[in-house]
C-alpha cells in the first residue's frame, strides 16, 4: 500500500521507514556568478531553480518513472509531476501541480481531479520502449482550472 500526504509530497510505500519526499526549495531564484571559459571570465545573472528528493528507498525499486516539467512566466513559476509506481505499487499514478507567485506563496495547487491526453509519442531506439513526446494536462481544484495544452510540454 503507498499512501500521499498532499502538501508535504511525502510518499509511504507501506510502512513508515519506506519513504521518498520532495520540497521545492527555490522555484525561481535570482542567480549570478562568473564563467571561465579558455581563460576568460565573464560575469553571468539569470534565474535558477532548486529542489530536494530524499528517502528511505531506492527511487527506481518503487517509482516506474516519474514526467516533471517546470515552467517560469514574469509573474510566477510553475510545476508539474506526475509520478507513477512500479508494478508491487499497482502502477498507480500521483499527479501534482502548483503555481506559486514570486514570493513562493501557492496560487494553484492540486493532485487530483486531473486529465491527461498524450498528443505525441516517440520510441526510444535504445530499449524500443515508447514514451509520450508532448503531453496536454488539465487540473482542476474546486472552480479553478489549470490546462496546459497552452504551454504545450515538449519532452523530446
Amino acid at each position: 500500500m503507498i499512501t500521499y500526504r498532499p502538501g508535504t509530497s511525502y510518499f509511504q510505500f507501506g510502512t513508515p521507514d519506506k519513504y521518498y519526499t520532495w520540497l521545492c526549495v527555490v522555484p525561481r531564484g535570482k542567480v549570478s556568478g562568473t564563467v571561465t571559459v579558455e581563460g576568460k571570465t565573464k560575469s553571468i545573472t539569470g534565474m535558477g531553480y532548486h529542489d530536494h528528493q530524499w528517502g528511505s528507498i531506492n527511487f527506481h525499486k518503487y517509482w516506474n518513472h516519474r514526467i516533471w516539467a517546470r515552467q517560469s512566466y514574469d509573474d510566477c513559476s510553475l510545476l508539474l509531476f506526475d509520478f507513477f509506481t512500479n508494478e508491487e505499487y499497482g502502477t498507480k499514478r500521483f499527479p501534482i501541480i502548483f503555481i506559486q507567485d514570486n514570493n513562493g506563496n501557492f496560487i494553484f495547487e492540486s493532485h487530483n481531479n486531473v486529465e491527461c491526453k498524450v498528443e505525441k509519442q516517440y520510441t526510444d531506439k535504445a530499449s524500443g520502449k515508447q514514451y509520450p513526446s508532448i503531453l496536454d494536462y488539465t487540473f482542476k481544484q474546486d472552480d479553478t482550472f489549470v490546462d496546459t495544452r497552452y504551454l504545450k510540454m515538449n519532452i523530446f
